[in-house]
């Protein structure tokens, strides 16, 4: 799961490359540099967290690797394919899902550090939620609109 989730990613940050380029020609809503940040930003955040937790002898499936490569691309395919213009619900769908993927992911991450530093799980909870929080307001702050 954590190779296809990677493969999917990076094809992903390669078709966005290729039309922010102008080698393709896709039309979005918005701009090819803010998914192609957001696409980079999520893989390397992901590989980021892996190699914190291989180095603590801890492991992570690829599931999660794996749901954030399928988010990503409906957030891309959304764009491309002018849903985000034409149905409102889309873009407040996509942000429910992104966050609980995200809070999913910090969720795991957590799972895995908080044996090794037996936290409570209210901390656990509070620290995951306060992470998704911080993550949507990075995300609101860097985002650039054409």
């Amino acid at each position: 799961m954590l190779l296809l989730g990677r493969i999917v990613i990076l094809a992903l940050v390669l078709f966005e490359l290729l039309n922010l380029g102008g080698v393709l020609k896709f039309t979005l809503d918005f701009s090819w540099l803010g998914l192609l940040v957001t696409s980079v930003g999520s893989w390397a955040l992901l590989e980021g967290l892996y190699y914190f937790l291989r180095r603590r002898g801890a492991s992570l499936s690829g599931f999660p690797c794996f749901l954030a490569a399928v988010v990503l691309w409906f957030d891309a395919l959304g764009d491309v394919a002018h849903f985000y213009g034409r149905y409102g619900w889309y873009d407040q769908a996509m942000h429910l899902v992104g966050g609980g993927v995200v809070m999913a992911i910090v969720l795991a991450v957590f799972s895995k550090v908080s044996i090794r530093f037996e936290l409570p799980i209210a901390a656990v909870l509070v620290l995951a939620i306060g992470l998704v929080a911080l993550s949507g307001s990075i995300y609101l702050f860097t985002r650039k609109e054409t």
